[in-house]
């Protein structure tokens, strides 16, 4: 389960709207990236 969890958590870190928000929200849980 944890490998799916990341997945998904890793593709909303790649999503556009997501990146759009990086902008704004520079706290975001996808810091590796």
């Amino acid at each position: 389960m944890y490998r799916l969890k990341r997945e998904i958590l890793f593709y909303f870190c790649r999503s556009q709207y997501f990146r759009t928000w990086k902008s704004s929200y520079q706290t975001h849980p996808c810091r590796h990236g």
